[in-house]
């Protein structure tokens, strides 16, 4: 059976947050998140034409960035066994400063500009690893061969969604039991955990409309279906 959340909610509402799990204990083998990235770029979303602002979470800018990602990177550490944050090239020296990460890996997006409007401008990005770490990481370099618009004909209602065949390859050698996701977006988490036969996995969403991407990627996938092999026909390599 499988156990799942997508939240509507800001993570660190006290109810049904990271307050609340780290208050009951709550343990996560891994958190896998994108958050926003305090820059905001133009663009189109799967070649559709449509422009608007991209990686913006809240409907302002955040303030004190640098700080409020402290914030919720201390709560994370309580309940999480291995963090991988994407952080945006922009923001790598400001996570250095913030705690200096076990290990990176360098995402390379060769098709970038095809696709979803982030990538228009960021064909190059890094996730940064916390925690336990596994070596497999050492010195990696993941080349995402095609862009998700392009490979799933999917129209998404989240302005720059991830692969979630990058996500699957990072995951892979954690196993993880469980996971979480404090900034789901299009819920690229669920769909991974899906294809890997995760069976428990938390999410968090502030802004609503996002959920019908979650449903389209469920939709889309079958439980247990992803293995490593398939991953590498599928788009991605190192």
């Amino acid at each position: 059976m499988v156990d799942y959340g997508y939240h509507i909610s800001d993570f660190m509402d006290k109810y049904i947050g990271l307050p609340k799990l780290i208050k009951d204990n709550y343990s996560f083998d891994l958190c896998l998140t994108n958050p926003p990235w305090s820059k905001n770029y133009e663009g189109s979303v799967g070649g559709s034409g449509e422009k608007t602002r991209t990686k913006e979470f809240y409907d302002k800018p955040i303030e004190n960035y640098e700080d409020w990602c402290k914030s919720w990177f201390e709560k994370l550490k309580q309940c999480c066994k291995t963090i991988i944050i994407r952080c945006g090239i922009e923001n790598m020296a400001m996570w250095q400063r913030i705690q200096k990460p076990e290990d990176y890996v360098w995402h390379y997006m060769k098709n970038g500009a095809m696709g979803s409007r982030i990538a228009t401008f960021n064909c190059i990005d890094v996730y940064l690893f916390y925690g336990k770490i596994k070596k497999w990481y050492r010195s990696n370099v993941i080349d995402e061969l095609s862009n998700i618009g392009i490979m799933h004909k999917r129209i998404y209602k989240h302005p720059s969604p991830d692969n979630e065949r990058v996500w699957i390859y990072l995951m892979k050698p954690i196993n993880p039991s469980n996971c979480i996701d404090i900034f789901a977006g299009s819920g690229t988490l669920g769909e991974a955990c899906m294809a890997l036969g995760t069976k428990k996995f938390f999410m968090y969403e502030k802004n609503g409309i996002y959920e019908d991407d979650f449903k389209l990627r469920l939709s889309d996938v079958k439980f247990g279906s992803e293995n490593l092999s398939n991953i590498k026909k599928k788009g991605v390599r190192r």
